[in-house]
Parts: structure tokens; sequence; C-alpha cells
């Protein structure tokens, strides 16, 4: 973008006007640096635009008469007092100065028109912001450029709602609207026919020489890919026709071809995936992008072994399930899916409690499912403690969250005859919540709502096999911005 600062220029100095002055050396015709008696006046922080001229005098009647006048623009240094980087205005000759040519600066074509040049460096002849230049000032980058680009790509501010009437006939109502920038209305359509058996998409294109907006109808058989969108133009609906009738008027958020579509105001649905095992995601039309949030599943607690009158054994706790959060464009997106929800850890009674599923959004995102506690058999003199279990891994998200590890396992002497299974892990975000045993010589507790892990179960001396508690599964949450 150029620098708004190359077309406009400054009359003077802030606290005084710049009185004319004169040339101080001559110069030759092509050299651009102009050598004044006094600049003290003239703003050295933008260009000037300034002329230089002669001045005669008829010796009978003595009227003075300028020539050769001359249109500049360029920069001063007030300490040098000389004019640099000299540029002819268009349409005039450079035919060098003579001692004591005259400078002032005046208004001039090449000012005004410089200064209507810098305008529309960031506006549109009709006084809006261009867009370009909107982003080019945030970097072009980030949140803030993406809004600009939802706001001022085109968009309906008002209206434009198309409704069945009869038959094949639909109306629409007065429509006002923005594309790339620009604001018009369009008058109400009373009513129209549509050709059976048709899907009829209606465009708004701008005309870029009058900015005007007119209706534009392209038709495509039931059931066939949108037609490409023209440039200077968004998607304002699409009308379904059967062989007698309209039936079906769609005007939401942005078509399977990323165009506009009628985008008075944001709308965010939730969607929620537990069934355990491969689900399938179908993208809607009008979807911009997906927030999906992926927890695995927990593992399931390490169950404990039969002990004599000198063991103990306890089982670990299994950990929690990862988390993945992700943002995804409709773009990046396919028109379907695999959601897989991973399924709790097993806790088998006696052995080590099994890993919990991964659960994943397609390949975008993965919630990692926690690994399984373990079971463990020793001799209970001094007493003894095992540690717990890792959670799972998010992985592929812009947040990725490890679950909480399981905790350990832990038996005292064999005078205290207790024995504790550990606790399960958490998952992250509050999802899930670890299981605590509740009382030594006992099994394990399941894991709580989505990715908790089981605890470990416990025995003490000349106890009998006990099992773990089980892992809860993940879940999947996807919220879709249209």
């Amino acid at each position: 973008m150029a620098d708004i600062t190359d077309f406009f220029g400054k009359a003077s100095i802030d606290t005084d006007y710049a009185i004319a002055t004169t040339v101080e050396a001559t110069r030759t015709a092509g050299v651009t640096v102009l050598e004044a008696v006094d600049l003290s006046k003239y703003a050295d922080d933008t260009p000037v635009f300034f002329v230089t001229y002669k001045k005669t005098t008829n010796p009978t009647t003595g009227e003075v008469t300028v020539v050769d006048l001359v249109s500049w623009k360029g920069l001063v240094n007030t300490g040098a007092n000389t004019l640099t980087n000299l540029t002819l205005a268009p349409g005039y000759t450079d035919l060098g100065n003579d001692i004591g040519d005259f400078i002032e600066c005046i208004p001039t074509a090449y000012w005004e028109n410089s200064l209507i040049e810098g305008i529309f460096v960031g506006h549109n002849p009709d006084g809006s912001f261009k867009v370009a230049a909107l982003k080019d000032a945030l970097g072009n980058d980030g949140d803030l450029v993406e809004t600009l680009n939802d706001s001022t790509a085109g968009y309906v501010l008002s209206g434009g709602i198309w409704a069945a009437i009869s038959g094949l006939n639909a109306g629409m109502t007065l429509l006002t609207a923005y594309i790339n920038g620009y604001k018009n209305t369009l008058a109400a359509v009373a009513t129209r026919a549509f050709t059976l058996s048709k899907d009829t998409y209606v465009d708004v294109l701008r005309n870029t020489s009058t900015n005007a907006f007119s209706l534009v109808y392209t038709e495509v058989a039931n059931g066939a890919a949108a037609p490409a969108l023209a440039a200077n133009s968004i998607r304002l609906a699409k009308v379904v026709t059967s062989g007698v009738a309209v039936t079906s008027v769609v005007q939401t958020g942005i078509d399977s071809l990323g165009n506009s579509v009628y985008n008075t105001s944001s709308k965010v649905v939730e969607k929620i995936f537990t069934a355990v095992g491969a689900n399938t995601y179908t993208k809607p039309e009008g979807l911009r992008y997906v927030v999906v949030e992926v927890v695995g599943g927990g593992g399931g607690g390490g169950g404990s072994q039969a002990t004599n009158a000198s063991q103990h054994s306890i089982g670990t706790g299994g950990g929690g399930g990862g988390y993945a959060k992700k943002k995804i464009l409709a773009s990046a997106l396919g028109a379907t899916e695999t959601v897989t929800i991973g399924a709790g850890g097993t806790a088998p009674a006696g052995n080590n409690g099994g890993a919990g599923g991964n659960s994943t959004f397609g390949a975008h995102a993965t919630g990692g499912g926690g690994a399984g506690g373990a079971s463990f058999l020793g001799n209970s003199n001094g007493g003894f403690f095992v540690t717990g279990s890792a959670g799972g891994a998010g992985t592929n998200g812009d947040i990725n969250i490890t679950g909480q590890s399981g905790g350990m396992g832990q038996t005292f002497t064999t005078t205290n005859n207790v024995s504790s299974g550990g606790f399960g892990g958490s998952s992250p975000q509050g999802f899930g919540y670890g299981a605590r045993s509740t009382a030594a010589n006992s099994g394990g507790v399941a894991g709580q709502n989505y990715g908790g892990a089981g605890s470990g179960a416990a025995s003490s001396i000349s106890n009998g096999v006990q099992a773990g508690g089980v892992g809860a599964q993940g879940i999947i949450i996807v919220r879709e911005y249209f």
C-alpha cells in the first residue's frame, strides 16, 4: 500500500504562513534540487506543492504579467533552504530556473489531484474503506483480519428474503447489502416464476462502474453442483422447484463453494458425539468453520491378585483421556468426516487395566486414550507402592493437553494389613474425573463422565482377586459456525 504521505502535502508549517520566496541559485532543467532564499515557513514533514514563475512588467502600462509558471512537488530541507526530489506536475515542461524566480505554495491541480489519490489509498470513490488497505494496516493476519474478511467480502445487512408464494412463484423482500465494502439496495421482487425441476441460484452482482446492484439467476438441475460465483457478487439464495411448485428456499451462511449466502448474523450449532466407535459427521451447507473438542477414553484401573498370608496386591490408577481443541475452516473439511469415540479401558479382575481408546475427528485432531493401570503382587514386609499409569496425549489440535496420570497403589505392613489402589487420572478441561478407591481390600471404582480413568483395586493378606474400575469413554463436541 502506498504511504499516505506520498500524496498529502502541507502548505506551510503549523504556526505560520509560507510566504513567497525566490530562487537563490540558477538551476538547469532536469536538476532535482532548487536553492531558495528562505524556506523557514515551509513544511518539512510532508511533500510541498508549489509553483515557480517569473514576473515581467510592461514598460508602457506598468502591467505585471506572470510567465514561465511551472507546477512542482518536492521535499523541503529548511536547514539548507533547498527543495529536493523535485517532481514535475503532469502537463508542464521543466524550463530551469534563474536567480530571482518566484517560489510560492498555492493551490494547484497537481496538489488537488494528489490529495484525491491520497484519499483513494484507503477509500473507495464512494467514501467506504478499501478492504485491502484495512488488512494491510492490520498486518493481514489474525482473528481481526478474519472478521474483516467475513464482514466486508459481502453480506446482507437486511432483507433479501425469498419465500414461496404459490406454484412455481416466489418473491423477495427489499434488500440492503454490502459487496466488497460497497453498500447498496435492491427493490423487492413481488413475484417471479421459477423454472420447474431446477435449483435456481440467486446472486447479487455489483456493477464496478456504477456500484449498482442487480439480481442474477442461474439454473442447474436438481441436486447438481452449485455454479461458480462471479466476481463482485454474493450468493443470496437457492430456490428449489419440483415439477409443480417451489419446494424449498435455502438462505444461510456460506454455500459448499464458500460463497456468501445471507449472512446477516452468526449462528452456532453444537453437535455432541458420544456413541463409542465410528460415527459420521456431515458438513452442512453454509458452514464457515468448526471448533472441535476431542477427549480420549480413560484407562481402566489395575486389578488386585489373590494373596496369601505374607502378600499384598495392589492396582494402580488408569490414566485420564487426552484432550485436543482445534478450529477447522469449512474448506479444510471433507463432505463427511469420520468421528471415532474411544471406549473406556477395561478392568479385568486380578490383571492390568486396559488402555482407553483414542477419540479422533477425521485426521484433524486426536484425544489419546489413557494407559491402563498395573496389577502388582508382592511380599508385604515393610510395605511398598507402585506409581500410576500415564494419561493420554492430545495431538494435532491448536490446544493439546495430556490427561492426568493415575495415582500410585500402596500397601502397608502386615501388622496394619492395609492395601489401597491408586486413584484414576482425570481428563482435562473438566470432562471427566478419575475415581478414588473408597476402602482398603476392595475393587476399583469406575471413571466418571468422559475420559475419567478407573481406580485400582487392592487386596491385603489372604484375600481374593479384585477388579479395578473401568475407564469412562471419550467424547467429541463439534461447534459449527455459520
